[in-house]
This record gives C-alpha cells, structure tokens and sequence, in this order.
C-alpha cells in the first residue's frame, strides 16, 4: 500500500510542476529518450514502431528451441517490434537478455520480414569492455538466415579474445530468428506463399505401327548363254549332223 501510495504521490507531484511550468512559460522538458528507443531509432530511421505483446504456448515453444538447436525458452511472453513506413513493415525487432560469462548483456536483433539478420545491437554490455566483440563480427551477422551460418566455428568466425560474447551473441540471433518463424505474420513475417509441387507429366506412349518389312526386290539371275561348240573343221556345230549328210 505504501509503495502505491508514493507512486501516486509522485505522479501528482509531477502533474503539479507540469502545470506550473506552463503558467510560469517555462520550457517543459521532454521524456529522454530509452535505450531502446535509440536502438530501434538506428535500426528502422523514420519508420512508425509498434510493439507487439506474443505469448507463446508450450508446443509454440518446443518449437523455437528446435529451430534455434537450444533448450526451449522457459518465458512465454515476449515483445516485438514492427517498423512500418508508409504501411509497410520493414522489419521487426526483439531484445534478447542473457548471461555472457558471469554478467548480462541485452541485444537488439532487427530481423527483415523474409528472415534474415538485418543488425545487431548491443543494448546493455555488463562484462568489462574489453569482452565485447570487434564491429567487423557485428557487420558478418548481416544478412544471415537460420542455420550453420549462425554456429560460431561452423561458419561464422568470432573475435580473439571474445569467443564468449560472440557464442552467446550467435546463440540470441539464432533464439531471434526462430521467435520470428514460429509468430509470423502477426509479427512482421512475410507471408509464405504456397509452393505448389510440379506434378511430372506422364508421357504417353506413342503406339508404334509395326513396319513392314520389306523384301528386296531379288533379280532373277540370268544364266549365262552358252555357245554351241563349232567343229573347227567343218565350221558347223557339234553334236547335230550337217543337212544333207
């Protein structure tokens, strides 16, 4: 009850200033604005941000740890951002808190509407500075869809020195990836189109007309004609008497 009452008491005392500000025509100084908000400015300039409250249930789950090759996330809230411009979305961003080494760092993950790694930021750093991973790692994760090419050592190469921050950077932008397949199109997702599978057309068979076969034509062979013997004598053939004999 006490903490409610202050709550209320300050609220109104800030009503009070509020007012007197004006009557006195002093300037009123606007709201500063959040990390997150400078994160989200930097990632979608221009755009109208909605966020989104996703509760995800436990099949829901199960289902972004298997995508992600993690455990499945134990908070079924969570919270995304769409930027919008002119209508559009143009992408959609999720802040992932975990643990690097012994301290926590909270990252920004702006993920295009198709699924890909659009930028990262890093929002909260509590390691030592000198834990945090080169701009050049940050820069590779552009582009980048589910898969391999988001394993640190298959694929994706870290930065000496920042093994652990790269890993788990590489392990919240895989977690990123999976929360925005699994919600869709109520996050941002661009909508699948139905891929329709190319039934092989089966080719008729061509009934062949059976050929005749054709015999070659068979000349008749001619004998060779042959010349009755003469008698070298008489000059008259042999074999039939001469007339007259």
């Amino acid at each position: 009850m006490q903490n409610r009452r202050g709550s209320i008491m300050r609220s109104s005392l800030g009503a009070f200033l509020a007012c007197l500000a004006l009557v006195s025509g002093a300037p009123v100084q606007k709201k500063a604005p959040s990390l997150i908000d400078k994160a989200l400015a930097a990632a979608f300039p221009g755009a109208k941000i909605e966020r989104v409250t996703c509760k995800l249930n436990p099949k829901e789950l199960k289902r972004v740890g298997e995508l992600a090759g993690q455990k499945a996330p134990k908070k079924s809230t969570t919270f995304a951002y769409v930027a919008r411009r002119k209508g559009k979305v143009v992408g959609t961003a999720f802040f992932d808190a975990h643990k690097v080494r012994t301290k926590n760092e909270t990252l920004m993950v702006a993920v295009s509407p198709e699924g890909a790694v659009m930028a990262v930021d890093t929002v909260v750093f509590r390691e030592p500075p000198e834990y945090l991973a080169q701009d050049r790692f940050y820069a590779s994760l552009k582009g980048r869809r589910q898969g391999r090419g988001l394993r640190l050592g298959r694929g994706l190469d870290g930065t000496t020195g920042a093994t652990l921050t790269c890993r788990a950077v590489a392990d919240a932008s895989r977690r990123i990836l999976a929360l925005h397949e699994v919600l869709g199109e109520k996050v941002g997702r661009a909508k699948k189109e139905p891929t329709q599978k190319e039934t092989p057309q089966k080719e008729t068979p061509q009934k062949k007309t059976p050929q005749k076969k054709t015999q070659p034509k068979t000349q008749p062979k001619t004998q060779p004609k042959t010349q009755p013997k003469t008698n070298k004598a008489t000059g008259a053939p042999t074999g039939k008497c001469p007339a007259g004999s």
